[in-house]
């Protein structure tokens, strides 16, 4: 591990040079594991992310100004992969853009197993693509849940406690 002075920022590379490994982020109000990490379970103080996607960037933050995410009533979950356009074209060795395409964004879906370690009993719900409260809730049993982006059609989620 590479790690910041901070102690909050801490890169793993990983042993195959083709996927360049992950680096995880971990402060009192966000707790995030982006990159290579399919497999490895990031632990982060109360929380644990273990992805089950080859790439993904998956936050779990704290929604109040200033808030923790040990005490925080609501914690805002996203996950993220690869975005691309609607009919956007790279040449064959993908480094350059031949089309930009059109919207609708295309979103590759994450999954990823959760853990909250804390106090209280946690909902967790779908958003939806605005970022808005559904009423489809994912169970969660001792802290612990399953995002899937495939199954949910979202990259983003609402914890309350």
């Amino acid at each position: 591990f590479l790690i910041s002075s901070t102690k909050q920022l801490r890169w793993k590379e990983s042993p195959d040079s083709k996927t360049g490994g992950y680096f995880t982020i971990n402060t009192d109000g966000t707790k995030a594991a982006v990159g290579f990490a399919q497999g490895q379970a990031c632990q982060l103080g109360e929380v644990t992310i273990t992805p089950q996607s080859r790439f993904a960037a998956i936050y779990v933050t704290a929604r109040e100004k200033d808030g923790r995410v040990a005490t925080s009533r609501q914690l805002l979950v996203a996950a993220m992969a690869r975005a691309r356009n609607t009919g956007m074209k790279f040449s064959l060795a993908g480094d350059e853009l031949l089309e930009k395409g059109r919207g609708p964004i295309l979103l590759e879906p994450v999954k990823a197993a959760i853990n909250l370690s804390r106090p209280g009993a946690a909902r967790v719900f779908v958003l939806d693509q605005e970022g808005r409260r559904t009423e489809q809730t994912i169970p969660a049993t001792n802290g612990e849940f399953t995002i899937d982006g495939t199954r949910d059609r979202t990259p983003y989620y609402l914890v309350e406690f």
